[in-house]
């Protein structure tokens, strides 16, 4: 009787170190999902792993953070779907995406709204930001835990050097799905075409599209290098990016939950800019390191095409007054 007692307390034991060990003993597991790969060079990846552990930390063992990289739960934007609807919990997703929710956060995709990431990281400490992430969260239930300038966005292509906006005309480049950025490409006289992330490499690779528009870290993530030949840095937008979470799951959490996912976030968000901004910086060197050809065009002339831009989508992004609120921060 004694020997039966100890063998069910031992299988006991194991069952508790097993869940243990694989999550099951945690309250509360967090699935976080990105779409680009898990390596090093891959800054959605490394603020995610900084958030999980950051926030099993503050958690105490009552919080799993479950990574999902290179889109394995769909696309960016059918994420975004399942973290509104809660079959996600989490994700970061650059804000463009989010215009198709909230059309409201496209002001952020506006072309040479902000030129410098310090002047980024002011904007959205801002009153006016503030506002932006509560309408977003009011109208879709999507809550902005963390909110930085991901990168300069350039422009790499497979044919020829591009020195002015007429240089664009004859290429078909690759852009988000987002009306604001379709738009100021037709500006810039190209041709834009709409093509999934995953699916970006091998549509530079067929000639699908001749090139694309994105932050230099998220290219080289993409190994763009490996299908192109030239860059531009054009800096035309400086593209941010979101940590979001589903509101009423957020809010149903117990206090220290949502205390420690706060302040993770919070911590997250500085580590992910400073990385983001020094990316920033060097990447443009990879890029050349790789072989290809880097051209840095007089801007003003692509700074006035896409002028109309603005007056086309001020109403979309909540007015002129308020792009002007954030053309006056200083």
């Amino acid at each position: 009787m004694m020997r039966k007692k100890s063998f069910v307390i031992a299988g006991l034991i194991f069952v508790l170190l097993l869940a243990a060990s694989m999550g099951w003993a945690a309250q509360y597991t967090i699935k976080l999902a990105h779409n680009l790969p898990p390596t090093s060079e891959s800054l959605y990846h490394q603020a995610a792993l900084k958030f999980k552990e950051q926030v099993e930390k503050a958690a105490q063992g009552k919080v799993v953070v479950q990574i999902f990289p290179s889109a394995q739960l769909g696309s960016d934007v059918s994420v975004a779907k399942k973290v509104q609807s809660g079959a996600v919990e989490m994700e970061i997703i650059t804000a463009n995406k989010l215009g198709s929710f909230y059309p409201g956060i496209d002001l952020y995709s506006l072309p040479f709204l902000l030129n410098d990431f310090d002047l980024a990281a002011t904007v959205f400490k801002a009153s006016i930001h503030q506002k932006v992430s509560e309408e977003l969260e009011k109208k879709t239930g999507l809550k902005s835990l963390a909110f930085v300038a991901a990168g300069f966005r350039n422009i790499t292509n497979s044919k020829h050097p591009i020195n002015k906006p007429a240089d664009i005309k004859d290429l078909k480049i690759r852009v988000p799905k987002n009306k604001i950025e379709i738009a100021t490409f037709k500006a810039l006289g190209g041709n834009p075409v709409n093509i999934p992330g995953s699916e970006l490499y091998s549509a530079l690779q067929q000639g699908v599209a001749d090139g694309q528009d994105g932050s230099a870290a998220w290219a080289y993530a993409k190994k763009v290098y490996e299908v192109q030949k030239y860059l531009a840095v054009t800096h035309h937008q400086l593209s941010t990016s979101t940590m979001i979470i589903n509101a009423r799951y957020f809010y149903e959490l117990p206090r220290d939950i949502q205390q420690a996912i706060t302040q993770a976030a919070a911590e997250t968000r500085e580590y992910w800019q400073e990385l983001s901004k020094n990316a920033d910086q060097d990447i443009i060197e990879k890029f050349k390191a790789k072989g290809m050809k880097i051209t840095y065009p007089d801007l003003k002339p692509f700074i006035e095409a896409v002028q109309p831009v603005y007056k086309e989508f001020a109403q979309r992004v909540g007015g002129m007054d308020r792009i002007k609120a954030v053309q006056a921060i200083k």
